[in-house]
């Protein structure tokens, strides 16, 4: 029987391993007289090191997340350790503010900034969503920077409102609460959008829980660093000079961060970059640039991506809310579009007119467009423009094919539609009956 059972144990030349969400091996086994054993690869030291690693950094790292991820996180962390600290300034002075250590002050008193600052820091946020909701995913980079921004203003002015009378410290400290209240926006919206960046293998959720993991420690060691630091700085000139290294600290690691981003979805100021390129490239398909490359040339601020150009010229197409906006900006041309028929064998799914104030073309989507459809209107209009052509239907599909296909290979994606930038509706068609009309 026994060597019945060692005939029916094949000979396997090789391992069995374990592989992680990144289809990495994790361990290793092999066969040793007939038993299953565990192959130790690292070190006892190692192994612990990765374990206390794999706390803060998502399963599978690097394979589970972009090649922009440590860079990103790792000037994050730095712009919230700097952060920390300057918060515990501006914390104690909002507490000498409100009244905190003053005999003279009173808890109501301070009930009441108290209610001024929370009502109109939630009216903002409600605002600040209305109005710029839709702007925040195709420009995160850059909201994400202004968030900082906002918050850092916040900071200097909670320092300052002390040093003021009743009333202009009760705006004072509103206007603080505002900022941050918007910063909160822009932070949470942005940084959905760069997660979703981030994440590769449907990681997302666990990415954002260890994003949450890395930002409490460095938050914590930034609180123990600042209760220190706080301690010992007292007077207005030091804890002023101590606040703008702290503040241009934070600014310059979250600039570092957002720049260090290559987002492979394309927004207005991508898309113009990208197709200066192409049309200096030679317009051939190996000339389209890749996402690193044109991160390298995007602003964050400012989008000068239209420097020397005048209206009406490549950089400018507009996408109209509606058929309203497309007739009111178009004229007859925008009426001409939607009712001549267009040139046989055309497959784009789109009209365009010229803008009558400022030569702009204007850009009427239909219904059933896809992501790449967008794109490919946005490129059209561009290609009209430079090339000083009159008629966008005229470029024939073998062009934009070749375009495509040179746009996929250099890694971009158009499963999010991040060349607009606010309501859009798209243009249909329903023919009603005769007999409805009363005709028939």
């Amino acid at each position: 029987m026994a060597a019945d059972r060692e005939k029916a144990v094949p000979l396997f030349d090789g391992d069995f391993v374990d592989l992680d969400e990144g289809n990495n091996v994790s361990k290793r086994f092999c066969l040793l007289d007939g038993q299953l054993v565990q192959v130790n690869e690292q070190s006892t030291t190692r192994h612990h090191a990765r374990r206390v690693l794999d706390a803060f950094l998502p399963a599978g790292f690097p394979h589970t997340v972009t090649d922009d991820y440590l860079m990103y996180q790792l000037f994050d962390s730095l712009q919230a350790f700097s952060s920390s600290i300057a918060s515990l300034f501006a914390s104690r002075a909002v507490l000498q503010g409100l009244g905190v250590g003053d005999a003279d002050s009173n808890a109501t008193g301070a009930l009441f900034v108290t209610i001024v600052q929370e009502t109109f820091s939630r009216l903002a946020c409600i605002m600040f969503a209305y109005r710029f909701g839709q702007k925040i995913e195709p420009e995160c980079k850059r909201y994400r920077f202004l968030a900082d921004i906002f918050n850092d203003t916040a900071l200097c002015l909670d320092l300052l409102a002390p040093m003021f009378p009743l009333w202009p410290k009760v705006l004072t400290m509103t206007t603080s609460s505002v900022l941050r209240a918007l910063c909160g926006i822009a932070a949470g919206a942005s940084k959905a959008t760069l997660s979703a960046h981030f994440a590769k293998n449907g990681n997302l959720a666990e990415l954002n829980a260890k994003e949450a993991s890395q930002e409490t420690v460095v938050s914590l060691m930034g609180m123990l660093a600042g209760t220190i630091l706080v301690h010992y700085v007292h007077g207005g000139t030091a804890v002023w000079v101590w606040m703008v290294l702290l503040v241009s600290m934070h600014l310059a690691m979250n600039y570092r961060a957002v720049c260090a981003v290559e987002m492979d979805t394309l927004n207005r100021q991508r898309a113009v970059l990208l197709y200066r390129n192409y049309c200096e490239g030679g317009k051939r398909p190996q000339s389209v640039s890749t996402p690193k490359e044109i991160a390298k040339k995007e602003g964050i601020l400012w989008d000068d991506s239209h420097v020397g150009l005048s209206p009406g010229t490549l950089g400018n197409p507009i996408f109209a809310s509606g058929i309203g906006e497309f007739t009111w900006r178009g004229g007859d041309g925008a009426l001409q579009a939607l009712l001549l028929s267009r040139p046989s064998g055309d497959t784009h799914q789109f009209r365009v007119a010229t803008d009558r104030g400022t030569g702009s073309p204007v850009i009427l989507l239909e219904e059933g467009l896809d992501g790449f459809g967008v794109a490919e209107a946005f490129f059209l209009c561009l290609y009209t423009n430079k090339e000083k052509k009159d008629d966008v239907y005229m470029v024939t599909r073998p062009q934009m094919n070749d375009f495509k296909k040179g746009l996929v290979d250099a890694g971009w994606k158009f499963d999010t539609v991040a060349l607009l930038t606010g309501s859009t509706a798209k243009l249909g068609v329903r023919y009603r009956d005769k007999k409805v009309l009363g005709l028939g």
